[in-house]
């Protein structure tokens, strides 16, 4: 367990040289949102998909300082890296979703339209769900295959952002009648559901990503 806390340690240090740009881009993001449709919940959403990006960094800064290289020479188990990476992704999921609702509050003051605990709880519960698939998705692929090899894996949110965007023109939606569909709460079963499949479904992609790590040539 120290080893994967160590490791974890490791990896936010790593993010801190990158997440300060990424929360900057994440802002102008959520400006051009906010231009679009003024509805504050949509700043959350914004930062809630930006940790599906930032949380793969680590993958990268490993390849540019042959880091992966370094782990294989140390007393350190490939369980305990792939265990502190996930670590990492929740902290940075965490992180994120603090960093949308503080800018979320500061724009519904601004706008004097408050966020209501049930929109919010929705997109906080939608944005783990989409998150941990997303992950559970690309990170077997990343330690599979290194950065290098698998960068067009990193590109999966902005695709989906794209994809989600064609479906709403497809459906006549727009940004602030997506807002407007948030309103209910899901139930205290629909959110302990969403919380215990998404961990359930990270878990088995550390049992897979563990294997995978373990059997790539460093």
């Amino acid at each position: 367990m120290t080893a994967t806390l160590r490791m974890t340690m490791l990896d936010l240090r790593v993010l801190q040289a990158v997440a300060r740009s990424l929360l900057g881009v994440s802002a102008v993001l959520a400006g051009m949102v906010w231009i679009t449709a003024p509805t504050a919940i949509m700043m959350v959403a914004v930062f809630l998909l930006s940790a599906a990006i930032l949380a793969v960094d680590p993958f990268r800064a490993d390849e540019r300082g042959h880091l992966d290289a370094l782990y294989a020479t140390l007393p350190l188990a490939r369980g305990h890296v792939v265990a502190g990476r996930y670590l990492t992704a929740l902290a940075v999921q965490v992180a994120s979703a603090l960093a949308g609702l503080a800018l979320g509050l500061v724009a519904a003051a601004v706008h004097g339209d408050p966020l209501e605990p049930g929109t919010v709880l929705t997109v906080l519960v939608a944005g783990f769900a989409v998150n941990a698939v997303l992950l559970a998705v690309e990170f077997p692929i990343l330690f599979a295959l290194g950065y290098t090899r698998a960068r067009w894996v990193t590109l999966t949110p902005i695709l989906l952002i794209c994809v989600a965007i064609l479906v709403g023109r497809g459906l006549g939606l727009n940004l602030t009648q997506l807002a407007g569909l948030l309103q209910r709460a899901p139930s205290v079963v629909v959110v302990i559901t969403v919380v215990v499949g998404g961990l359930g479904l990270l878990a088995l992609s550390a049992r897979l990503s563990v294997r995978l790590y373990r059997g790539r040539d460093l």
